[in-house]
């Protein structure tokens, strides 16, 4: 009886742990780079900014690419922080290939 239960609990925590694992990979390798380039995410970003360091921000295409690797490929067309009329920050075409 007791051996039958050892089993059962190791095919269970193995399963877990394999779920758990395709889900992490899952959502490294597709999810995270859809929220990046996702235009509701970017909106809500941006009005974040607008009421928590009183500026304005301004994302414009961002690509993230991941793999199973651990290199991480991120561009932008464009980012800008703008504060009391006054340019703080201005990247474009920025590119870490």
């Amino acid at each position: 009886m007791k051996k039958s239960r050892v089993k059962n609990f190791l095919i269970y925590s193995s399963v877990s742990i394999l779920a758990a694992g395709v889900i992490l990979v899952t959502g490294y390798i597709f999810v995270l780079p859809g929220l990046v380039s996702n235009s509701w995410v970017i909106s809500k970003i941006e009005n974040l900014a607008s009421d928590f360091i009183d500026a304005d921000l301004k994302i414009e295409q961002p690509v993230l690419i991941t793999n199973f690797g651990p290199e991480v490929s991120f561009s932008l067309g464009r980012l800008s922080i703008i504060r009391n009329d006054k340019e703080l920050l201005n990247l474009t075409n920025f590119d870490t290939e």
